[in-house]
């Protein structure tokens, strides 16, 4: 991941009440780019994310949450099985990245919040609990990076 991120950017993001970033997360990743950010004590999360699970321990060590979309149902999403095996449940978010990667079996059509249902089923699958268990935790761990409630 590329991030191109100002020391003022994120003196704004430290004033704020929520301290928040969102990072896009580019096929190219450097986490040593991002490792400066430790000393701002942000809450975030890496958008559709698609590193391997070595990048993943970087970022959640920073506590930092990973997106996990529509890759991880598809048969060449290997990496990101491995991410979502080797990583704790407290790190991880559902997303659809709307309108783009579809899940299976919906893939190739625009995708939608309908779909999140199939990446949470695939997320059960490799962690070995329910569907149910990973809706709670994800939905906690959007709660709780984003300030919702």
């Amino acid at each position: 991941m590329i991030i191109s991120i100002s020391s003022s950017e994120i003196e704004k993001q430290q004033t704020s009440t929520q301290n928040i970033l969102t990072f896009q997360t580019l096929p190219l990743y450097q986490p040593r780019d991002v490792s400066g950010l430790k000393e701002y004590n942000l809450k975030g999360s890496l958008h559709c994310f698609s590193g391997s699970l070595e990048t993943a321990k970087i970022y959640t060590s920073m506590g930092y949450l990973l997106g996990i979309g529509g890759v991880v149902t598809f048969k060449n999403g290997v990496k990101l099985k491995e991410v979502v095996e080797g990583i704790d449940l407290e790190y991880l978010l559902l997303e659809t990245d709307s309108p783009y990667l579809s899940p299976e079996p919906k893939r190739g059509k625009r995708n939608d919040s309908r779909n999140v249902k199939y990446i949470a089923e695939k997320v059960a699958e490799f962690k070995n609990v329910s569907v149910e268990e990973i809706a709670k935790i994800t939905y906690e761990n959007a709660i709780n990076v984003f300030n919702i409630i």
